[in-house]
């Protein structure tokens, strides 16, 4: 009897599991999107990922401050001048951090930005 409801409850879990799983896990996250063409405006406790290399600018006046991860690495954390920007080489970061010994970070890893200043915008450039 065990046995015949552990077969009809293996469909249904199955199923629960692909719905919640298909839904957007940073929907509530301030996530813009998960890459871009254009240029983006990160807006305090915004984040973005990117799949190469990108280019982080300062929109504002005052400091922005924000964090680059890669793998479950912070690969960056600093702050930009009014108007400073920073370009990433994503591979060469990626070699730089398994350098250091960081296990889990892989050659196909994206590079995760967050804008974690107050007032600050942070601008992004990310190509696909």
């Amino acid at each position: 009897m065990r046995q015949k409801n552990a077969y009809k409850a293996f469909p249904i879990g199955c199923l629960v599991l692909a719905v919640f799983s298909y839904g957007n896990a940073w929907a509530d996250s301030g996530m813009v999107s998960a890459s871009a063409t254009e240029e983006r405006i990160l807006k305090p406790g915004d984040v973005q990922l990117c799949k190469k290399d990108f280019l982080i600018y300062n929109k504002g006046n005052d400091l922005a401050e924000y964090m680059v991860i890669i793998g479950n690495a912070t690969y960056e954390k600093k702050q930009l001048p009014a108007h400073g920007n920073k370009f990433f080489d994503l591979q060469k970061s990626i070699s730089e951090l398994r350098q250091e010994g960081q296990a889990n970070v892989r050659a196909n890893d994206m590079a995760i930005i967050l804008n974690t200043g107050k007032d600050g915008k942070v601008g992004l450039n990310c190509p696909e």
